[in-house]
């Protein structure tokens, strides 16, 4: 009898997840011994791009979107059509 297909996925997800954690923990290992400033100063830069993965956008960014969803929240919206009859209206010479 053959073990059902969740298990198996379940079983070969923590397999991936225990090789990972055995391959930090040899990264790690060699890391403490690695004589080679440049090698120190690349991992440095692969920590600070990973984390602004992690927070891609600016403190001033996360409030302007913040104040846009809140606008968006509160009905204070215009249609696209209207936006671009009032620019129509105040700039005739950029549609000519």
């Amino acid at each position: 009898m053959f073990p059902n297909k969740e298990i198996l996925n379940f079983t070969e997800d923590k397999l991936n997840e225990m090789d990972i954690q055995a391959e930090k923990i040899s990264l790690i290992k060699w890391l403490t011994e690695v004589k080679d400033d440049r090698i120190i100063r690349q991992f440095i830069s692969l920590q600070k791009t990973n984390q602004e993965k992690i927070n891609p956008i600016s403190l001033a960014q996360k409030s302007a979107l913040d104040k846009g969803l809140k606008s968006i929240a509160e009905g204070k919206v215009h249609s696209h059509d209207s936006v671009i009859n009032s620019a129509k209206n105040k700039y005739p010479e950029l549609f000519k």
